[in-house]
Formats: C-alpha cells, sequence, structure tokens
C-alpha cells in the first residue's frame, strides 16, 4: 500500500516501518547494493548500473525506475525524459537517505503501472561516499542520535566529497560527472542530516540560491514548487517543511540566512546546468527513523510534483539555457542584500533557550528547553545581490600543458577547439594584482578568495596543442565559473595555476644600481613617475630595496610572465 493512502496521523515514527529490520540501524554498504541489485534483478523497469570508481576501489551504482527498455536505452530514454537524481551518503554519517531511498524503490518496485505513472524516471545514487561508507563506526557524529553505526563523512582520500564538485580532485567527482551528464537530471535532490542550533522541525530544505537563478526558474521554485511541497507534508502528515538554519551567530534571535550554494557543492554545481537543485537536511537530535521517514516523504512528494508539472520544469529550464546563452556579463561573488534583509524576517518554530552554567567548564553554555515550544521572529537575510560581474568572451584559450583544467572540462561536456598549428592571437591575459588565502589547507588545497586581477591586450602566441573553448554552449556556466578567475570556485582559486604567481627570477641590488641609473636616464616618463612616488610616499622614499624594485618591475628585465594566468580571453 503506498503510504500516501495511509491514514494520517502526526507521529511519524507510526507512519512508516524500516525494512532494516530494526529502527535504528542502517546498512553496510555490501547490504546496500545486495538489496538494490536484487530489486532490480526482479523488475523490467528498474535497472542497476556499475557507473564507475570510486577512491576507495569499489564501484559507484545507480539504480533507475521508470524506464521499461532495454539497459543499453535507459540513459537515451532518460535524456528525452523528465529525471529526478536522488544522492545519498555524500556524507556517510548521515545515512537517512540511504535508508529513505531503498524504501522508497522498494515501495516503487511493487506498484501498479496506473500507480507508476504518478512519478518521472528517478535515478537514485545508493551511496555515494563508498570509502566513508566502509569507515562505519558509532562515534564520529557526536551530536546526532542515531543509527546506531553508520559511515564517516570523509572519503578514501579524507576529502569532504560534498567541497568536490568543481575541482574534481575524487575518483567519485569524475563518476558523478559521468552519471549526471549521462542523465541530464531536471532536479536534483541531495539528502543529508544537520548540524547546529535546536528547534521543532524534523526537516529542513536548501534550494538554489535566489539572486543566483534565472528568473523563470525562482519563480518556479520559490513561489510554486516550495510552496506546494510544504503544503502537501503538511497536509499529509502533518511534516513541517522549513528552510535550512544557516545561523548567523550563536543565537537563533540573531537570525538565520540562505545557504549560498557555491559550485564546489552538489546542489551549486548542479545549478550550473540549470537543474532545480535542492538539499535535504534533517535535524540531527530528532530520531533516527523520523528523520528517514522525512526524507522518505520528500523524495515521494517531490517526485509526484517533477512528473505532475513535468512540461514547466523542462519549459523553464530551456528558457535558462537560452537566455543564458545571450547574456554579456557574468556576476561573480554573492554577498547579502544589506538593503532588503533589513525588512526580512520569518517565525522560526523552535525552543526556549538559555545559558546556563557548565558544570564541566564552569562557564556559561548553551541550553535548550524542550518542554517549552516557542516561536520566535528572528531576521532571516534571504536576499543576496552579486558584488561583481565580468564580461563574458566569445572563447577562452587555455594553455596545452593545463592538462587538468582541459580534463575537467571535457568531464563536463564542455567542447573544447585544438588550435592546429602555432599561431598569434590578440587576447586579455589575466594577471593577478590581489588575493587572499586561507590560512590552512582546506580539502587538500590552499584555497584562494577576494580575488583580483588586471586584463591586458596582448599579442599572444598559440601553439598547436592549445585549446579554445567556446562560450556559447550548454555548459556555458560551468565554463565560467571555472575560467573566470574572480569567481568563488575557479581554478585559480583552488590553486590550480599557483606556479604562476611565484617570480622565477630577481636582481641583487648592488648590480642592479647601475642597471637603474641607466633605466631611469632613459625613460623620462618612468623616472618621472619614479620621483613622483618618491614625492609622495615617506615609506617608499625611506626604502631603497622598494624603490629599485619598482624601477625593475617597471623595466625589461621583469619577467612578463609572473602573475600572468594561462587562460585568456577573447576581445568581446
Amino acid at each position: 500500500m503506498k503510504i500516501a493512502h495511509l491514514i494520517l496521523i502526526p507521529v511519524l515514527s507510526l507512519l512508516f516501518s524500516f525494512s532494516v529490520g530494526a529502527q535504528n540501524t542502517t546498512y553496510t554498504y555490501d547490504e546496500l547494493i545486495g538489496q538494490y541489485a536484487e530489486i532490480a534483478q526482479e523488475s523490467k523497469d528498474i535497472h542497476f548500473f556499475n557507473m564507475g570508481q570510486s577512491d576507495f576501489g569499489e564501484p559507484i551504482y545507480l539504480c533507475v525506475l521508470g524506464v521499461a527498455a532495454d539497459s543499453q536505452m535507459v540513459f537515451s530514454y532518460a535524456q528525452n525524459s523528465t529525471v529526478l537524481l536522488i544522492n545519498n551518503a555524500i556524507h556517510a554519517g548521515e545515512p537517512c537517505g540511504v535508508n529513505a531511498s531503498l524504501d522508497f524503490v522498494k515501495h516503487y518496485s511493487k506498484l501498479s503501472e496506473n500507480e507508476k505513472m504518478k512519478y518521472p524516471v528517478i535515478a537514485v545514487i545508493p551511496a555515494y561516499n563508498v570509502g566513508g561508507m566502509h569507515n562505519r563506526g558509532a562515534y564520529s557524529r557526536a551530536n546526532q542520535i542515531g543509527p546506531e553505526e553508520y559511515g564517516f563523512r570523509g572519503n578514501a582520500q579524507n576529502l569532504d566529497l560534498n567541497r568536490d564538485f568543481v575541482k574534481m580532485d575524487s575518483e567519485n567527482m569524475k563518476t558523478f560527472a559521468h552519471i549526471f551528464h549521462a542523465l541530464d537530471p531536471d532536479v536534483f535532490l541531495d539528502t543529508h542530516t544537520s548540524n547546529g542550533a535546536d528547534y521543532q522541525y524534523t526537516l529542513t530544505l536548501i534550494a538554489s540560491l535566489k539572486a543566483r537563478l534565472n528568473p523563470v526558474q525562482a519563480a518556479l521554485i520559490y513561489d510554486e514548487m516550495l510552496p506546494a511541497l510544504k503544503d502537501s507534508l503538511w497536509q499529509k502528515d502533518s511534516l513541517d517543511l522549513f528552510p535550512y538554519i544557516e545561523m548567523n551567530g550563536k543565537r537563533l534571535h540573531e537570525g538565520i540566512h540562505a545557504f549560498n550554494d557555491k559550485a564546489r557543492y552538489s546542489m551549486g554545481y548542479a545549478r550550473l546546468f540549470h537543474t532545480l537543485s535542492f538539499t535535504s537536511e534533517t535535524h540531527m537530535l530528532k530520531d533516527f527513523e523520523d528523520r528517514v521517514v522525512a526524507t522518505y516523504r520528500l523524495i515521494e512528494e517531490m517526485a509526484k510534483y517533477t512528473r505532475r508539472y513535468d512540461d514547466e520544469i523542462e519549459r523553464v529550464r530551456m528558457i535558462a539555457r537560452n537566455e543564458m546563452l545571450q547574456k554579456r556579463f557574468y556576476p561573480v561573488r554573492y554577498a547579502s542584500d544589506t538593503a532588503l534583509n533589513n525588512k526580512s524576517f520569518i517565525d522560526l518554530k523552535g525552543y526556549a533557550y538559555k545559558d546556563s552554567m557548565s558544570a564541566i567548564t564552569n562557564s556559561p553554555r548553551l541550553f535548550y528547553d524542550r518542554n517549552k515550544d516557542t516561536t520566535f521572529t528572528i531576521p532571516y537575510d534571504f536576499y543576496y545581490r552579486a558584488t561583481d560581474s565580468t564580461l563574458i568572451p566569445e572563447y577562452f584559450v587555455v594553455r596545452s600543458w593545463e592538462k587538468e583544467t582541459i580534463e575537467r572540462l571535457k568531464r563536463n561536456k564542455v567542447t573544447v577547439q585544438i588550435i592546429d598549428k602555432d599561431t598569434n592571437l590578440l587576447l586579455r591575459q589575466n594577471k593577478v594584482l590581489y588575493y587572499q588565502t586561507v590560512n590552512s589547507p582546506y580539502e587538500g588545497h590552499y584555497l584562494h578568495y577576494d580575488t583580483k586581477v588586471q586584463e591586458a591586450i596582448d599579442n599572444v602566441t598559440l601553439h598547436q596543442g592549445d585549446v579554445l573553448i567556446n562560450t556559447h554552449q550548454l555548459s556555458r556556466l560551468f565554463i565560467l565559473e571555472t575560467l573566470e578567475p574572480t569567481s568563488d570556485d575557479s581554478y585559480f582559486n583552488w590553486g590550480f595555476y599557483d606556479s604562476y604567481l611565484q617570480q622565477k627570477e630577481h636582481f641583487s641590488a648592488y648590480v642592479f644600481e647601475e642597471i637603474a641609473q641607466e633605466i631611469l636616464d632613459n625613460d623620462m616618463d618612468l623616472k618621472r613617475e619614479f620621483e613622483a612616488k618618491k614625492a609622495g610616499d615617506l615609506d617608499f622614499a625611506n626604502d631603497r630595496w622598494a624603490q629599485l624594485n619598482y624601477i625593475y618591475i617597471n623595466s625589461p628585465y621583469y619577467e612578463k610572465s609572473h602573475k600572468v594566468l594561462p587562460v585568456y580571453k577573447s576581445l568581446r
């Protein structure tokens, strides 16, 4: 019997029972894959595929529902259908989606043909973080209630795979890109369990930042889809769907803000291809069974919505794609829109809280009183805006030796044109003027941010094997996010081009003194600029090395390649 046909009662744990057999357990990886394989073997419209390797050395699998065709035709059918893609166990210690998805697949396999018509093509990654699934324990999630054992957040390389979707360091992500582009999903859901404040909600949901979306996509998600999901979950299960609670400070009264879905995250990556993207976050302090049921119900309602409005979803994606191809400027670096957010508030169902004295540290600690349901009206920083934009070039050029860049572009369906002979072109080159870097390694890199570049037109000698990337293609957003150095998740900011930041040749002051004098004697413009800087900058005037270096970097001796990136732009 379908869940939607059951008598509705507000106690979630009574709505559904685990097929695992125990209410506080989740599957091992081998158990999980075995059950999917068995279901697929017995169902003509459920298919199970080995899609490629993980860092752990075992495959990542994909289960596809709703395609009554030969296995060879599944992906071509999917690309011409409306598809919901569900990703589970990217953080293997948060397995509510693992259980919920398998239970949904079991439920689906028993439906009649007419009942299956209520659903779109659904593709499920049973467990993305294979290494994390194998690294089981009971203590890594100190703030989470259940299950009894679970996997680990990091993968085999100790990477957080939900930061890897642009840099693609893992084999997992290479396989994910293969899955994603084989399906071209219209709707994407990544299942998680939250950390953070305590509140009444079992289920919260992240949607793509409204400011990042095409207006027709934003209207569909925020004006139609989210209200419909919220209403159906409440009407059928008394299940409240609330925006993800990302706190502004350490206390709820300070407010919350919308999650900025950068391209490094799964849903931010999917957004680059105009997929309607969501992340579910069940609350860590709710019983595991309730978290599974809430995730199950979200999957069911999201799937039904996707099927019911499949033509509209397809139409909106097409509009977004076409309009993106016409844009002249690409917005970068989103920040809270203070003017709008000053007037934005939301009612949040929480618990009364206070500071009490810790018996351990003898200092104030936060205490939530779960016996006192309280509704707070708090600031909600929902509105964002781009703080800058850049002119979209007709094409980029990437040097042939930047193989990691080229490989990642190709894996994401970017068409590249290989230059077949040496040639000279007038191009815009990017010279890095300023950037900041995190103090400690972040996901295997020293991540840069607040990058600023100076563009200059130069006659660049291109070599056979360099690649030209036309921006007028469906992967345009991915191209811009990765190759535009000022974008949050550009390959420059992820450190792909750090070697270009290091100056390779310098000067010895005692040798360069006479050369510097000769340079000034022969360049009156430089001499005037140099004297003006000395007159207006006391620190400079008292720093012999800074003065010589100023002359050096404005002379033919200074290496022109210093801080110039190996990615060029067309003039327009």
